[in-house]
């Protein structure tokens, strides 16, 4: 019923002990049922030996806007809306615990029935679900708003219990926002109005001190000397095993009376090695003919 006026008497820094009218009713001492999280995607309506309450945080600047928050789940979950497999309703919907985001899923819009019991309506889903229970639970976002018949489970009863005094619950998430991306070591403005992509006088430098431009200099220098030193000892070290290490073939001897002061180390060679240029020819050559050691 869009005639029914938004709850503005709900305390922020209150506690409350939630149930439905269908078990509990107003008049009680004490309700003997509590709307409490089994699972994030299934909430119910059970005993009340769980000792779970919630808290309501205005939001939007709308009266009778709150986002909802359970002691079970502190301030990084809020009540939502999700779709379940399981549910029978038409539109499979009902409520559950999400990471507080500020979205729309998680804002509600709170009024009061009368004899102090509430309506509760997802903004997301605007007034064509109510906040219902099955009976024998689950909780459920009914679409049956009919009022010309009175549903008791949509009639929903609270009672404070005791302060929050957490200065973390007084966090207002906002709505959905672009995360922010930083660079290290740090990031550097350029004003969108600047077609050339240059920053203005008032972005951040480089920040690179003389000194520092200094050192850099001279770590470059040094890696160019090493550079050079590694490929001439690379370059050295292949023309000696050109001129040296000769392949062996199976079934042939090494050339006798051969022998080096720094034999070279052994590499495995690629199967097809491509071809090469040599200054001069080989200045060994073998024949056919295996050469064999003779002993004096």
């Amino acid at each position: 019923m869009s005639d029914l006026k938004a709850a503005t008497n709900i305390d922020p820094n209150v506690w409350y002990h939630l149930t439905e009218g269908r078990v509990d009713d107003h008049k009680k001492d004490k309700f003997g049922s509590m709307l409490q999280v089994v699972h994030d995607d299934f909430l119910a309506v059970w005993g009340t030996d769980v000792n779970q309450y919630w808290q309501f945080q205005p939001v939007d600047d709308k009266p009778g806007r709150f986002a909802v928050r359970c002691s079970s789940t502190s301030i990084t979950k809020q009540l939502s809306v999700c779709w379940h497999r399981d549910e029978v309703d038409s539109d499979r919907t009902r409520p559950c615990m999400a990471a507080s985001d500020g979205s729309d899923e998680q804002k509600w819009d709170v009024a009061n029935w009368g004899n102090d019991m509430y309506r509760f309506v997802n903004v997301k889903n605007a007034s064509s679900h109510h906040l219902d229970v099955h009976p024998g639970n689950p909780v459920v976002m009914s679409s049956n708003t009919n009022t010309k018949v009175y549903q008791a489970a949509q009639h929903w009863l609270m009672t404070s219990v005791k302060k929050v005094d957490d200065g973390a619950y007084s966090t207002v998430f906002s709505d959905v926002a672009v995360p922010t991306v930083t660079f290290a070591p740090r990031s550097k403005t350029i004003p969108s109005s600047d077609p050339s992509g240059t920053s203005s006088p008032d972005a951040c430098t480089d920040g690179l001190s003389s000194g520092a431009k200094a050192g850099i200099g001279i770590g470059v220098a040094l890696g160019v000397v090493a550079l050079a030193l590694a490929t001439l000892f690379l370059w050295r070290r292949k023309r000696a095993a050109r001129a040296y290490n000769l392949p062996s073939t199976p079934g042939k001897s090494p050339v006798p009376g051969y022998a080096s002061s720094c034999p070279p180390t052994p590499q495995e060679m690629p199967h097809s090695p491509a071809p090469q240029e040599v200054s001069a020819p080989v200045p060994h050559e073998l024949d056919s003919t295996p050469l064999h050691r003779h002993s004096r």
